[in-house]
């Protein structure tokens, strides 16, 4: 469901690549080090499972026939000294670009995070449609069939990004360049250089910082869904978001990178609703630019689209972000729907294409 977009530009000595299996994270990767002002190292999950031990009594990772990864208790020792070590090289001024699979979710997140403190990080979802990672697996020799399918969603369970891209669509570079108009302060000069005073001087020759130029202002798009039946339209009460919990709005969501309103608009229909949509049943009905409610907040366009028909029975899909579905009339809305849906409604009914939301 749609909700204040909180991201801002942060600076950045780590930038980390969540994602499931032939998600196309390598590609996200080196596209950053082309694209960044300086030399950053690349490592990940592939590099520490290249240095295990393959196979014998020492081996701590073992794969299925279906795609599953099995680890050893011993694995989580070398796992956590790996992350040290590249702390330690994070802080000693070397750009690093981590490519992840968490297959624990948040927990591996968590884990993470505790060992890159004091860090700056960029954590970086990387996303892409199942159909299309599972191609991806099947061309390439080197890849255990399943291990996309397996890992596709299970990695971003609870995850919390910065930034997300989707590579269905969007090419490498493009997704390296959606992360990188999310950073700032880059640093240019790399690791400090050794010390050239004399014996026992502290010191040290040290590089300045700069920042790479501001990009251009970006609005946040969203879109909106009104499913009507015999004159009462659904409306969902929000719960557990910490935005606008216990009013009414449409299903809705943000628009993600590497897709277009109507795949946005379906997706989130089959996430919040459990309901699947044609593309030709979704239609525009109305655009909202909003105004932010409050300082920080970003400002939003919100594509409203009306959804002739779908298959299946709405139900809660989400709990955790959804308390209730209610089916209402559309003359005679609750007093509690959200104000800016209440307003998109009326537009609608005049047969208005644009609403301008909390602009004075």
């Amino acid at each position: 469901m749609a909700e204040p977009l909180y991201r801002r530009r942060v600076a950045a000595q780590v930038i980390v690549l969540n994602g499931g299996s032939s998600a196309g994270k390598s590609s996200v990767a080196r596209a950053l080090q082309v694209q960044l002002p300086r030399p950053w190292l690349r490592f990940g999950t592939d590099v520490l499972g290249d240095a295990l031990p393959p196979s014998g009594p020492n081996a701590v990772v073992t794969f299925g026939a279906g795609g599953e990864v099995w680890v050893a208790p011993g694995y989580r020792a070398l796992e956590h000294a790996w992350y040290r070590g590249l702390a330690e090289m994070a802080a000693a001024g070397v750009g690093l670009i981590l490519d992840e699979v968490f297959l624990r979710g948040a927990v591996n997140q968590a884990e993470l995070a505790a060992v890159l403190a004091g860090l700056d990080v960029v954590w970086v979802g990387v996303r892409c449609d199942h159909a299309e990672a599972t191609a991806r697996e099947a061309a390439r020799p080197d890849r255990v069939v399943g291990m996309a399918a397996a890992q596709a969603e299970v990695v971003h369970r609870g995850v919390v990004y910065d930034v997300e891209v989707d590579t269905t669509r969007a090419s490498p570079g493009d997704c390296a360049q959606l992360v990188l108009d999310h950073v700032e302060g880059l640093a240019d000069a790399g690791p400090a250089a050794p010390s050239t005073g004399p014996a026992g001087s502290d010191d040290v020759a040290t590089g300045s910082i700069s920042t790479v130029s501001a990009s251009r202002f970006r609005v946040v798009a969203a879109v909106y869904g009104i499913l009507e039946a015999e004159d009462r339209v659904l409306l969902m009460r929000r719960a557990g978001t910490g935005y606008r919990d216990g009013q009414l709005g449409l299903p809705a969501g943000h628009v993600d990178g590497g897709e277009d309103a109507v795949a946005a608009l379906r997706r989130e229909l089959r996430e919040e609703l459990a309901i699947t949509v044609d593309a030709d049943a979704c239609h525009l009905a109305l655009v909202v630019h909003r105004a932010p409610e409050r300082p920080g907040d970003g400002e939003y366009l919100d594509l409203v689209f009306t959804v002739a028909t779908w298959h299946g029975t709405p139900v809660v899909a989400e709990p955790a972000k959804c308390s209730e579905l209610v089916w209402v009339d559309r003359r005679h809305l609750p007093a509690d729907v959200i104000d800016y849906v209440t307003d998109a409604f009326a537009a609608v009914d005049r047969g208005e294409q644009l609403l301008l939301h909390g602009w004075t």
